[in-house]
This record gives C-alpha cells, structure tokens and sequence, in this order.
C-alpha cells in the first residue's frame, strides 16, 4: 500500500532527498573522469571487493551534507567522494535497476540469492566496519543514460573550471542607433549545480539551478 509519509516529510526533514548522486573519486583524474562520463553519457561499473559484482554506487545524502563532508574527508585522505558528480532522481534510478545496499557482517554474503549479492555492503561494529553513514545505492552493470540525458544533473565545485563542457556564453552583438550593444546569451548543455553559487545549505528541492536547452 502507498505510504504518504516520505512527501511529507521531506517538506520537513533536510536529510532526505529526491536525488541520488555519483560522485568521482578524488585523484588527479577527477575532472577527466566526469569529462569522460558526459561525454559517453556512460557511467562504468567498477568491481566491488565485497560482492566481486561491477556496480555503479550513488548516495542518497542530501548535496548540502556532501559539500559539509568533505574538507572532513580531506583531511582523513579518504578519496572516494569528491565534489564532481552527476546525479539523477531515485524513480529514474530505480526503473534502472537501482537499489539501496544491504549493509550486512561479511559471513552474511551467502545468505542473499546470488542474483543479489552485488548489494552486499560489510557491516560490522564489532570489527568497527561501518560504512551506513554513506546511504548508498547501486545499479548492477553500467548506467547508460544515452537516452535520458537531460534528467542528469551535473555537480561541480565551481562552474568556472566547466565552460565549454557546461554552459558557453555567447554575444549577440547588434548595432542600436549607430553605437554596438552587446547581448551576452548563456546556452546550457547540461543541467548543473555549482557548489560555490551557494553561501547558504544548499536544498535538493531546489536542483533545477540552470536547465539543458541546446
């Protein structure tokens, strides 16, 4: 039976979101590898030690929590989150196959069917194995959003570092009454979020900051 309560509670709770993220790791390749997954409209699985099983990992932790995060991360030289990523809605993500992990002890693996342990995630306080503050979600094999394009939603740390692949900005310069007038025209390539566009906590409610129109 259809609950509801999420709808309502996301108009309370920060901590809960539409959107699902996939974050690059952060190493020198960091803004290569997000080139490359625009480019190819193609996010590869990589093996998961765990399971054995290719798997494309997002996170359900709101945008603001991700950017809170991360000088924490830093300084923990813990490199699997960076703050270049693409995401997309949890209903676009599901009908792809995508689920939340099953955060589990180790010995526990073999209890799931087969056809499911690429959700296997180790979970073990007693060995201090504890990876549920990073609400994960995978998709089994590659995400291929050839077709969807303009349901993803680009982050990156600042949209500066992005022009050309982002958005370009163009001048259609006229002549008005013998003087040139210059008429900056932004065209979007993709939907984007630019983390430095935002001194307040950042909403997922409000994604839709610049919207695809080529």
């Amino acid at each position: 039976m259809k609950s509801p309560i999420p709808d309502r509670l996301k108009k309370s709770r920060n901590d809960l979101s539409d959107y699902l993220w996939h974050f690059c790791r952060e190493d020198k390749q960091t803004k290569t590898t997000l080139l490359s997954i625009l480019d190819q409209k193609v996010i590869r699985a990589a093996k998961d030690p765990g399971s054995g099983e290719k798997v494309v990992c997002f996170t359900e932790a709101p945008l603001e929590e991700m950017r809170r995060q991360a000088p924490q991360l830093r300084k923990a030289m813990y490199n699997r989150f960076s703050l270049f990523g693409i995401g997309f809605r949890r209903d676009f993500v599901f009908k792809n196959g995508g689920l939340p992990v099953v955060y589990q002890p180790a010995v526990q693996l073999n209890s799931l069917p087969a056809d499911y342990r690429w959700r296997h995630v180790e979970f073990d306080l007693q060995q201090g194995i504890d990876y549920t503050w990073q609400r994960e979600w995978r998709i089994k094999g590659d995400l291929d959003f050839r077709e969807a394009s303009t349901r993803a939603t680009v982050v990156v740390p600042d949209a500066g570092d992005f022009v050309g692949e982002l958005f370009d900005i163009e001048d259609d310069g006229d002549v008005v009454d013998k003087e040139p007038v210059s008429t900056p025209f932004v065209r979007v390539y993709w939907n984007f979020v630019s983390l430095d566009w935002y001194p307040e906590p950042l909403d997922d409610s409000r994604i839709k900051v610049v919207t695809w129109t080529a």
